[in-house]
């Protein structure tokens, strides 16, 4: 069977995010994906968990990054993480961290090796 999905942008955020999984026309966009970023999300006022939470089976992608004081290591990317792992289908965790000027590896590098550290 297809699947469809979307992925929380800018200018959606907290506001269409629950809106499209929830009302999408059932034939068209079954099985439904949710691509999640969590910046996005959190950037727009909006509760990644609690999306989460009423989404489940949904996020076979979802976009991590560090977020003020939400790091890989913190509750909140615990709680995150065992919702991906355990009640929402995740597949893949799409690291989207970088330098403010947009160039070199050395902040994804550490992003993946403390990753890899809790064991992702």
């Amino acid at each position: 069977m297809p699947r469809s999905g979307g992925h929380n942008t800018p200018c959606s955020r907290a506001i269409t995010i629950p809106l499209l999984p929830a009302h999408a026309f059932p034939l068209l966009f079954a099985p439904r994906h949710l691509q999640l970023d969590i910046g996005n999300c959190l950037g727009g006022g909006g509760d990644p968990i609690a999306m989460l939470k009423k989404f489940p089976g949904r996020s076979w992608t979802v976009h991590i990054k560090e977020y003020e004081d939400k790091t890989f290591d913190s509750a909140f990317y615990k709680e995150v993480f065992q919702l991906c792992e355990t009640r929402c289908a995740t597949q893949w965790y799409i690291v989207e961290m970088g330098s403010k000027d947009g160039v070199g590896f050395d902040i994804p590098r550490e992003a993946l090796a403390k990753l890899h550290r809790l064991g992702k």
